[in-house]
């Protein structure tokens, strides 16, 4: 047909209304109508269509002037008048939209080319091309559109193609004539009318073979043409695929030649001396491995892991230094194997990178590069005209491995820009230096040794402390002769030595103290009297006389909500209502003996000393001051037995014993002012004959003693200074026991000399009109204005006297001594009671070896990426619910806690350092550790140690974070039951958050805030990345050729990226900080009945709180110390 070109019609001619278009010709390879087929659906769109084709939509009216078409042009056409053609009903006809054609643009005819055959042509001679393509003979044959070119088939890159003669083989088919091409040349054929181009088919092009012109061949840097110029050979000295492997030391040397001196001439070969003149480069060749003095380093590769039926490639990489040991760049190549195959693809082949900012280490079997762009070869214009926003850029990577027994080896190239990872077998060559030759080891595996070996100092500097802490607190028996006796009543009665020396009290007085609580009522009403030095004053009454409350406003102790008016002076300075917080100065002991029940009576005042004596006290000083206490108040023989807790109730000490324990914890600081709310309850009169005995003794020694007492014996009675009787939150009388009986007698209530006054005070009170009569008689006594204030020169209290004088010395030994306490007595709870320690370390086991077995050995298809991502999944599960043991931190001695604030023991910061930091390493730190070795290997997880220490830390910050909250949640919660459940919610909440169930990417901008506060989805991030980071994913769905994909186009499908792992672990330190805070402020909101003293507190060895004055209905004034700073807790 092509040789007949002449018989053929003539190339189609532009129509007119006058002059119809031509019919088509009709030749024996098509024999059809134009107009027999439908029109082909549109491009994109389900198929087959609803409608096809559509019906067109009814002619809109014309306007008045405008010209008329018929048939109308529908929508995908405009009417336009025809020339010399004009008045009120003028005619014209449609110019069609692009793609549309035929009467009225109802034909949907897209430009299309399909195929170009034949596909090669002998070079040097013309040719005829038969091009082919749905309806492209009719769109020939078509008159020209109103605007644009004729229809017309052209070859870019050609000059002398005009692709003007087109010959209409049939409704589908067309012919051109090409001019004579050179060997190897390369034609992509695209055709056009008016506004349509074709998209450029791969398989619509046509390739020249044969030998031509050798100065027309496109060969390489290292390549030249043979003689007879039909393709290109390595030069002398270069070998290789693409010619890029050196294999001599000329070909290396060649590489110097500086464009002044000339380059290596047409051989190859190279002056010997180098182009600078004082170069030397030699080649080395199969050592994968980069050496310090690599200048050029070439691979060439054969492309593994090809799907069936495609034909072998090869990889050509050449990277190039700026300078010895400097960065440098490196060219990739991806073409066919086959040289035919190879010419056909041109010199650019399939794939064509370049990649900057490479950097090289001595001794590696690979680089990194920062940056990479690449071509798709013959495939760039399809991807130029179909993506034409496509960036395609990014980093790059090469690692490989040796074989054994061969000289070449398995390299991995990650290309960013490809969603799969290269895998090849290669071989290498070096033109090196040859003064250097080291092979260096990486740095990175020295710094991994560094960071394990700091880390196992730190835990042996950890265990060295923890061994050195339970020294220092170990209790010692006290030698004998330290002991400091006085006699009191016939017997020896054991008081501590005063290492305080703290100033003396002379007085207590409280004025109209009236306590209210938070409805109003009031609880005590107008309460007076007077307490001296030497002093054992006794406040008695019935239950609910509000002696207990009394005594809490004296020491400045109460409850939420309750209020205090009126004044209590020591020596004429007022006690702020939050107290003193000075245990040497005044000690407060509660009725509830709320102590640590794993300790000993010995262990329980050895940490009170601890804490309130001096640091200048040796520890048998400590312990003879402790021994002098227990054995005044009887304790010495149970001071070994536990007080309860997990003791037998035959090995416990009863609760008169306990109520003891408390009374010696604050007498051990021998306290100038000691408050006692009914020490002898519980107590049998015996007992509590002598306690009101030591307490009498401790009073002779210049202190303050005030106590509530309830129902004593009469010897016990007489054994007080003063006693106070108090009736429904009235005081009702008050004196000596001369006094009362004798206001007794003047109220007409006379007591039997033979009966106990203290009953007989109870009995009274049954009887209002008595109850009046004894109020008459003491009005004189109980008035506020009858109580004498102590004389004193106008100055500081005596508390802050201590704060200047002492306040500000060995402020961080102070620090130390608490959290030293805390250690200790947190150390022996775990010891005597680690079932909750080892119920942790055996859960980890257990789930570490069977959650290990059942995802043991993930391999790399897309079933191990679902194992792994499940592994993540548990592991965050399972350290975020054992974060519920957090729960007791705090609510198991919340009322200890108070108590010992309230007493000044020591800071609310230290307390909670103590226990946070206990319960994270021996709760949080060590189960995870424990978990991460037995798990990590039995699953086949990554066995590098960047990896795995990734894992150990993930691991315990979401063990951290989530026992940090759960200790926060139980701080708002007086039930355990109800803190559990709040963060059982909490936590499945968080935990669906995580990227695992949800999509990272797909959920609702109102769900992103949820995202943003889940710990959970940073450390399954951390997790999951950690482990795919760099990996290869096989997609073996069934029915499928296994295809290697990149494990970051699944973490990108999730929303997640490697490159995120340090800011995820940073954000889950910033969220146990966080949480930390959180539990922090939420303890000291809890603590209200002490939180004036929040803000400030000096830091003296006296364990004490803020000290300052305040006058009733006044607010609280916070004085500093000598220097008139306050320091911030």
């Amino acid at each position: 047909a092509m040789a007949a070109s002449p018989a053929l019609p003539p190339p189609a001619m532009a129509a007119s209304p006058e002059h119809p278009p031509p019919s088509p010709p009709v030749t024996d390879k098509a024999h059809v109508s134009l107009s027999s087929k439908a029109p082909p659906p549109p491009a994109a769109g389900p198929w087959p269509p609803a409608a096809w084709p559509p019906p067109p939509p009814p002619p809109p009216p014309p306007a008045p002037g405008s010209p008329i078409c018929d048939p109308p042009c529908g929508r995908h056409g405009t009417c336009t008048a025809l020339p010399h053609s004009s008045g009120a009903s003028a005619l014209g006809r449609c110019a069609c939209d692009c793609n549309w054609v035929g009467l009225g643009c109802s034909t949907f005819a897209p430009l299309r080319l399909q195929t170009a055959e034949p596909r090669g042509v002998a070079a040097g001679a013309r040719a005829n091309i038969t091009i082919r393509g749905h309806l492209l003979g009719k769109l020939a044959s078509l008159p020209p559109p109103e605007s644009g070119p004729a229809f017309t088939v052209r070859a870019p890159g050609i000059r002398n193609f005009t692709g003007v003669d087109v010959i209409v083989l049939g409704e589908d088919e067309i012919a051109v004539e090409v001019p004579p091409l050179l060997s190897g040349q390369r034609l992509h054929f695209e055709a056009a009318r008016g506004c349509a181009v074709s998209p450029t088919a791969p398989l619509a092009t046509v390739t020249a073979s044969g030998c031509g012109d050798p100065g027309d061949l496109d060969c390489g840097p290292n390549e030249q043409p043979t003689a007879d110029g039909c393709s290109c050979t390595c030069k002398a000295g270069w070998r290789g695929e693409f010619c890029t492997s050196c294999d001599s030391d000329a070909a290396c040397m060649g590489l110097l030649a500086s464009p002044e001196s000339g380059d290596a001439d047409a051989d190859g070969d190279a002056d010997e001396s180098g182009g600078d003149g004082d170069g030397q480069l030699t080649c080395r060749a199969d050592d994968l491995r980069y050496y310090q003095g690599t200048w050029q380093k070439a691979l060439s590769c054969n492309l593994l892991g090809l799907p069936p039926g495609v034909d072998p490639m090869v990889i050509s990489l050449v990277c190039t230094r700026d300078s010895v040991g400097g960065e440098g760049d490196c060219e990739l190549l991806v073409a066919p194997k086959d040289g035919k195959d190879r010419a056909e693809v041109g010199r650019d082949g399939f794939l064509d990178c370049v990649a900057t900012g490479c950097s090289f280490e001595a001794g590696a079997r690979g680089f990194n590069c920062r940056d990479v762009s690449c071509s798709f070869g013959m495939y760039q214009p399809i991807i130029d005209q179909t993506m034409p926003d496509l960036v395609v850029s990014g980093a790059s990577a090469l690692s490989c491995e040796e074989q054994e027994g061969r000289a070449s080896g398995r390299c991995s190239l990650d290309l960013q820009v490809l969603p799969i990872q290269l895998v090849a077998e290669c071989s290498a060559s070096d033109c090196v230096d040859p003064n250097l030759m080291a092979l260096e080891q990486g740095s990175a595996a020295r710094a991994h040794i560094i960071v394990v070996s700091l880390i196992s100092i730190l835990i042996c500097c950890i265990a060295a402390g923890a061994v050195a802490a339970a020294r220092a607190c170990r209790v010692q028996p006290p030698p004998p002769d330290v002991l400091q006796t006085s006699v009191y009543g016939g017997g020896a009665t054991f008081l501590p030595e005063d290492y305080n020396k703290m100033p003396r009290i002379n007085q207590l007085v409280f004025r109209d103290v009236r306590v209210a609580v938070a409805s109003g009522r009031e609880i005590v009403r107008g309460a007076s009297g007077t307490a001296n030095c030497g002093d054992v004053y006794g406040v008695i009454g019935a239950s609910g006389s509000g002696k207990t409350t009394l005594l809490d406003a004296v020491a400045g102790v109460m409850a939420p909500g309750a209020t205090r008016t009126g004044d209590v002076l020591l020596d004429g300075h007022a006690i702020p209502t939050h107290g003193v917080r000075l245990p040497a100065m005044v000690a407060y002991v509660r009725q509830e003996d709320n102590l640590s029940l794993t300790l000993t009576p010995r262990e329980s005042v050895t940490f009170s000393a601890q804490v309130t004596l001096p640091l200048e006290c040796t520890a048998q000083q400590r312990a003879a001051a402790v021994d002098s206490t227990l054995r005044s108040l009887g304790l010495r023989h149970i001071a070994d037995t536990q007080l309860g807790g997990s003791a037998a109730a035959a090995q416990r000490v009863s609760g008169g014993e306990r109520r003891r324990v408390a009374i010696a914890m604050s007498m051990i600081a021998s306290p100038r002012v000691l408050l006692l709310d009914e020490p002898t309850s519980g107590l049998d009169s015996s007992s509590a004959h002598r306690l009101v005995s030591t307490l009498q003794s401790l009073a002779a020694q210049d202190r303050v003693v005030m106590l509530s007492i309830h129902q004593p014996s009469q010897r016990t009675f007489e054994k007080l200074t003063c006693a106070l009787l108090m009736h429904q939150g009235l005081p009702v009388t008050v004196g000596s026991m001369h006094e009362l009986r004798a206001t007794l007698s003047r109220a007409q209530a006379p007591c039997d000399p033979l009966a106990n006054l203290a009953d007989h005070l109870l009995d009274i009170t049954a009887d209002e009109a008595t109850v009046g009569r004894l109020r008459a008689e003491t009005a004189a006594r109980l008035a506020p204005a009858s109580q004498p204030v102590f004389a004193r020169p106008v100055g500081p209290a005596p508390w802050e006297e201590v704060h200047a004088a002492r306040g500000w010395r060995g402020a961080a030994g102070q620090v130390v001594a608490e959290l030293r306490a805390l250690y200790w007595r947190i150390g022996l709870s775990v010891a005597r009671h680690p079932a909750l320690l080892r119920l942790h370390l055996v859960v980890v086991v257990v789930l570490a070896l069977a959650v290990g077995l059942v995802f043991h050995g993930v391999g790399n298809n897309l079933a191990s990426f679902q194992n792994r991502s499940g592994a993540c999944f548990f592991v965050l599960a399972l350290f975020g619910f054992s974060g519920l043991s957090a729960m007791e931190v705090f609510i198991a001695e919340h009322e200890l806690m108070l108590r010992e604030l309230q007493a000044g023991y020591y800071r609310l910061w230290t307390y909670f350092a103590a226990k946070i930091s206990v319960d994270t390493v021996l709760l949080r730190a060590v189960p995870a550790l424990l978990f991460s070795v037995l798990f990590y290997p039995i699953m086949g997880l990554r066995g590098e140690v960047p990896r795995f220490t990734t894992f150990v830390a993930v691991t315990t910050l979401v063990n951290m974070a989530s026992g940090l909250l759960c200790a926060a949640i139980s701080v708002l919660f007086e039930s355990l039951g109800a803190a559990n459940l709040a963060a059982t919610i909490l936590m499945l909440l968080l935990l669906l958050m995580n990227g695992a169930l949800v999509n990272l990417r797909d959920v609702s901008p109102a769900l992103k805030f949820g995202q943003s506060v889940s710990f959970f989805r940073y450390g399954f991030e951390a997790l999951l990345t950690n482990e795919l980071e760099d990996t290869i994913v096989m997609v073996d769905a069934p029915g499928i050729t296994p295809i290697p994909v990149k494990s970051r186009v699944f973490l990108a499908v999730l929303g997640m990226d490697a490159e995120n792992i340090p800011h995820d672990k940073t954000m889950l330190v910033f969220f146990c900080i966080g949480h930390a805070a959180l539990a922090l402020g939420l303890l000291y909101a809890r603590a209200s009945t002490w939180r004036p003293a929040l803000f400030l507190r000096r830091t003296s060895r006296i364990r004490s709180s803020l000290g300052g004055g305040v006058r009733s209905g006044m607010s609280d004034k916070v004085h500093s110390g000598a220097n008139g700073s306050a320091q911030m807790i």
